[in-house]
């Protein structure tokens, strides 16, 4: 009985091991992200924020090639939140010096 329970605990921790590493996972963890296997998109979007835009387009790079072959579970799993967060950050990552203008105003129509 003994070597039957020893062998369904084995299959059940091998069958319970960790995400493999990928390029894009190890690059953040090492710029440092952490453990990002147990962190949720909104952390990481908001760690990878203060590491800043660019960094969001380095990622992303990084990441476009992967997502164009990933199947439909990769937004899932630790990577394609990576590449989720560093999309985000690119896409609406407005440069404050755009938004400012020439300051002229408006001197209406006719009267």
């Amino acid at each position: 009985m003994k070597p039957l329970c020893l062998f369904f605990v084995l299959i059940f921790l091998v069958g319970c091991s960790k995400e493999a590493s990928t390029p894009i996972i190890d690059k953040v963890e090492k710029d440092g992200a952490g453990d990002v296997r147990s962190a949720s998109a909104q952390a990481i979007e908001e760690w990878m924020r203060k590491k800043g835009a660019d960094y969001a387009v380095e990622i992303w790079r990084m990441c476009d090639p992967v997502a164009q072959k990933a199947s439909s579970t990769w937004g899932d799993s630790t990577e394609g939140r990576i590449c989720r967060a560093a999309n985000s950050l690119r896409l609406f990552n407005v440069d404050p010096n755009a938004l400012q203008g020439d300051h002229r105003k408006y001197q209406g129509g006719s009267k």
